[in-house]
């Protein structure tokens, strides 16, 4: 038994001086992901790009078609704040933890984090775990009523490697295609929106003479909800909720 537990601990040892020597830490990276929407009715598939960029309590999401980042930043007190860059513009809207749509929640962190839920994670069912403690992919499926889920999932790094959504009418598949680790890169792609001019957002309606904001808003593009994994149709998905 005490050498049955000297194993463990050594075995335990190795494992937590691996993770630590891992080359690409999940807290500082950016994660490029290619988006493939299939409508099955007509055979034609649609392509984005999005990239996540981690750096520790900022994350931000760009869009790369839209030409939009969102920069989300967990405050002190767990709360969330958010400024949406339009980067053609050169502008954005900053929203207080007041002013977003969402409870705040660990939940909430976690899908601007890792884009899925740990909630939404445990209704999937686990298939398989494979590879090292820095390669560690772990693989989901299921079926809901009416769309089937497939998820291979990289546990060190707390990322979806690939993702797939599949319904009788589309499938829309997020795969990843590039893991940056470069910290020059990744400063640069939170510094690089710190020169935009921003509005507060309870500003918003009092610029009816600027013709960005109007723009916008008539466009529907001034929002404040939670965000995460997106179809083609811009609905949420992987927020843990029945579908």
């Amino acid at each position: 038994m005490f050498i049955r537990a000297i194993v463990s601990f050594i075995l335990g040892f190795i494992a937590m001086f691996s993770y630590a020597d891992c080359d690409i830490q999940d807290q500082v990276l950016g994660a490029h992901y290619r988006i493939i929407t299939t409508d099955h009715l007509t055979g034609r598939q649609l392509t984005r790009d999005f990239t996540l960029w981690r750096d520790g309590h900022r994350v931000a999401h760009q869009y790369h078609t839209k030409g939009v980042t969102e920069l989300w930043e967990k405050m002190s007190n767990g709360k969330l704040r958010t400024v949406h860059y339009y980067d053609l513009y050169h502008r954005g809207i900053e929203y207080e933890p007041y002013e977003i749509n969402i409870s705040h929640s660990e939940n909430d962190w976690q899908l601007k984090y890792q884009l899925l839920s740990e909630s939404y994670i445990k209704t999937l069912t686990k298939r398989a775990t494979e590879g090292s403690v820095c390669e560690g992919k772990t693989e989901y499926s299921h079926a809901f009523k009416t769309l089937s889920v497939q998820l291979e999932w990289l546990d060190q790094l707390q990322l979806a490697k690939i993702y797939t959504e599949e319904s009788s009418t589309k499938t829309v598949k997020w795969e990843l295609v590039d893991v940056i680790n470069d910290k020059a890169t990744i400063k640069a792609a939170f510094s690089l929106r710190e020169d935009f001019k921003t509005t507060d957002y309870t500003d918003v309606g009092d610029n009816e003479s600027d013709p960005f904001l109007m723009r916008m808003i008539n466009l529907g593009h001034i929002s404040h909800g939670a965000s995460g994994f997106y179809d083609q149709s811009g609905k949420a998905i992987g927020l843990g909720h029945k579908h």
